[in-house]
């Protein structure tokens, strides 16, 4: 079978803080739903643990950083 790169490798191998829709709907003021969606349509990276979705804190924070504007 196909091996994984070496970035991908070690990417998966670094512990990681995992965080929930939840804690990123508490964070954003977003509707739970709407951190699904964009979960599930590939805005925000995410992974599954069993039944459970769970987002890196590092993907989150590149998404907050691509996704905020300044107030004028």
């Amino acid at each position: 079978g196909a091996k994984p790169s070496p970035q991908l490798k070690d990417r998966l191998m670094t512990p990681t803080q995992l965080v929930t829709a939840d804690q990123i709907a508490q964070w954003t003021h977003l509707d739970r739903s709407t951190i699904y969606w964009l979960i599930e349509d590939n805005e925000l990276p995410a992974v599954r643990i069993g039944r459970s979705v769970r987002v890196r804190l590092a993907d989150y924070e590149a998404w907050l950083a691509d996704h905020l504007e300044v107030a004028s």
